[in-house]
């Protein structure tokens, strides 16, 4: 007949994960709340480590990283005409950029019909557009 060895587990330690070992995990949300809040470096951080967390929406976020940094030269450039008096009309050309500075005045109802007119413009971007909109929208 067999003897059945008594197998004995000892107790180990169990200690938190340094910060070193956890994965710290960023987010788009993150990227839009920095943007909302002016700080568009930051913004521009979080998509870089975005890429490397995510490469297969390399693209998407390098499109993102192009528009802050944009977005930040528009901030730095003196303006020829005062903000508050950006009107988009009919012949204008409509461009993502656009859209982007009237969202930075706090005009999103004509940041997103920005949008919209990129959508018909450009079908195949409309994905983007879309998430852009509801972005501005959130």
């Amino acid at each position: 007949m067999p003897v059945l060895e008594k197998i004995v587990i000892e107790p180990t330690s169990v200690t938190a994960p340094s910060v070193d070992e956890e994965a710290i995990f960023l987010t788009e949300s993150q990227a839009i709340a920095l943007f909302n809040q002016g700080k568009l470096e930051g913004a521009v951080d979080v998509y870089e480590q975005l890429i490397t967390q995510n490469p297969i929406k390399t693209g998407y976020y390098q499109s993102q990283i192009r528009v802050l940094r944009e977005t930040m030269r528009e901030v730095l450039r003196p303006a020829k005409t005062p903000s508050t008096e950006l009107k988009p009309t009919d012949n204008e050309e409509v461009t993502e950029d656009l859209a982007i500075r009237f969202f930075s005045m706090e005009r999103t109802a004509e940041a997103i019909a920005i949008y919209e007119k990129l959508m018909e413009k450009y079908p195949e971007k409309r994905k983007h557009y879309q998430r852009q909109i509801e972005v501005l929208k959130s």
